[in-house]
């Protein structure tokens, strides 16, 4: 079960006060839950005195990491291929975030040697074992298979779980590991769950922690056919931020500048224009077109509104939001966007990709499917950014 714990002390720590795993007859009301760090997606192969790094596009980084390199080396003897995150921290052990790892990404293409002093690995699973395909195994098999042959050894460190059997040992411990330093959250699996590559299943579930913005209404906009509405988002900004950003997402409210960034979600929330309101959102993201700036939330929800405020977050709030889980697009004259992932979706983390207006990722899904005659029933969701 789950028990009550207190935070780690700041700077890098992987919490190792938790419970051991215990097999039960009730595997399948029974979940893991992990802390998820802010990272980026990697993979591990151990062959002999081998070890070599791989993202999630399959690109091999080993060359950018030799101190992690040596580390994992050590988490096992056998052969392996294990699923973890890579991380960076600060001087005093803080996770920064993905976007300080983009360099070491830049390096390997400039052949420059980049310290990886302060990178660690943490991994949660393994996919191959004493050159055995273990995928298809339960969860719980695998995780007993990284209880006893695996082990944390210098900046490579195990990943460690609960075990939760009902809703309340599960919010007991989403709340730990979704207040631990660098977290985004937690991901909770299943114990029977088998590991799927390159797939979402419900056999893994991600929570995550969102960020709070204050938001001050510009307007509202009404869904057809329904009786919820959509807000037009801004925030206040200086003269002199406002010199950074595209005159196009600037406008004016009762004789403040008003930075625009993009409509809400629906809502049943409404509230009168320039009310502040409490918005959620996974993440912001900062583009970078002609010298000039425009942000844009991902899954901006209104939580509530904010009776008794009068002030909007900052521009510095969001350029943190930015650094910490955002991402940052540069656009050129030809409508291409040059995208360095500091977030994100686990196919594209420490990519730099060159995408149009259609994402290149579903462009690519589809031409599989018309090669292949793959045609089936199927449901396209479109997430709105806020551009025109």
């Amino acid at each position: 079960m789950a028990r009550k714990q207190k935070k780690p002390k700041s700077g890098f720590v992987v919490p190792s006060d938790v419970t051991p795993m215990k097999l039960t007859p009730e595997l399948e009301k029974a979940y893991y839950v992990e802390w998820k760090v802010n990272g980026f997606r990697c993979l591990a192969h151990k062959r002999g005195s081998t070890v070599r790094l791989y993202s999630d596009q399959a690109k091999e980084v080993t060359k950018a990491f030799p101190t992690v390199v040596k580390d994992i080396r050590q988490i096992c003897d056998r052969n392996f291929i294990v699923d973890g995150e890579l991380v960076i921290t600060d001087e005093k052990g803080h996770i920064l975030g993905r976007r300080p790892l983009a360099k070491f990404i830049g390096a390997l293409k400039s052949g420059k040697k980049v310290d990886d002093s302060r990178v660690h690995y943490v991994y949660w699973d393994v996919l191959y074992f004493d050159d055995k395909c273990v995928m298809s195994l339960e969860q719980y098999e695998r995780k007993k298979l990284l209880d006893d042959y695996f082990k944390s050894h210098g900046r490579a460190h195990k990943m460690p779980y609960f075990i939760v059997k009902n809703r309340e040992e599960a919010r007991e411990a989403i709340e730990f590991v979704a207040n631990l330093d660098g977290s985004e959250g937690a991901s909770i699996k299943r114990l029977t769950g088998a590991y799927s590559p390159g797939k979402e299943t419900d056999a893994w579930i991600k929570f995550r922690v969102e960020i709070e913005l204050k938001c001050v209404t510009l307007g509202m906009l009404p869904v057809k056919g329904s009786n919820a509405v959509r807000h037009q988002l801004g925030i206040y900004v200086s003269k002199k931020e406002a010199k950074l950003i595209d005159p196009k997402y600037l406008t004016e409210l009762d004789g403040k500048l008003v930075l625009k960034l993009g409509n809400s979600f629906n809502t049943s929330i409404k509230a009168p224009k320039g009310s502040i309101l409490k918005i959620h959102v996974e993440e912001v993201w900062r583009h970078l077109k002609g010298g000039k700036y425009h942000y844009s939330l991902h899954k901006p929800r209104v939580m509530e509104v904010m009776e008794e405020q009068y002030t909007t977050s900052s521009l510095a709030d969001l350029d943190a939001a930015v650094v910490s889980r955002g991402m940052e697009v540069i656009e050129d004259a030809e409508l291409e966007v040059q995208v360095l992932r500091s977030k994100a979706k686990p196919d594209e983390e420490g990519k730099e990709r060159m995408v149009r207006d259609f994402p290149k990722r579903m462009q690519k899904n589809f031409e599989e499917v018309m090669k292949n005659q793959l045609w089936c029933p199927c449901v396209v969701q479109y997430h709105y950014r806020g551009h025109k």
